[in-house]
């Protein structure tokens, strides 16, 4: 899943998150020329959820986005 927010800066949310334990990476739109860059998207998050994720580690993680943003 990759995202951003409307108005807290991606770099933020991952500083936050890696504070916590949780593991993302950023997704530059330079990395991705054709298809970012062009469409003008910001510099988003990558979290990589899987289905070995348990039930209380995404509802961890989707606060922790809340509380990051508030």
């Amino acid at each position: 899943m990759t995202f951003s927010h409307a108005t807290t800066d991606a770099r933020r949310i991952k500083l936050g998150l890696d504070q916590r334990g949780m593991n993302v990476n950023l997704s530059v739109p330079q990395w991705a020329r054709i298809d970012a860059e062009d469409r003008g998207l910001p510099v988003m998050i990558r979290a990589s959820i899987h289905a070995y994720n348990s039930e209380e580690e995404i509802e961890r993680f989707t606060a922790a986005i809340a509380d990051l943003t508030a």
